[in-house]
């Protein structure tokens, strides 16, 4: 019997549940919530934690604003 904890609840139209986690899948979320959080300019400096920061790594390395000009002139 695996062990788990209460972390919340979950709901979606029309229906609400308690959500559990165990021990990694705790782990696993709070990776996830670390790459989300240096998802933008410090992803560059460390290796994402899971294939999810991953991904979201690729996604910033591949976006790449455009820069506006102008008229020129003057």
């Amino acid at each position: 019997m695996t062990a788990v904890v209460w972390i919340g609840a979950v709901s979606t139209v029309g229906a609400h549940a308690p959500l559990y986690a165990c021990g990694g899948c705790l782990d696993q979320l709070h990776a996830m919530v670390w790459d989300f959080a240096e998802s933008g300019w410090k992803a560059r400096y460390r290796k994402a934690r899971t294939v999810f920061g991953r991904r979201l790594r690729r996604l910033a390395d591949a976006y790449q604003p455009t820069e506006t000009k102008g008229s020129g002139g003057g």
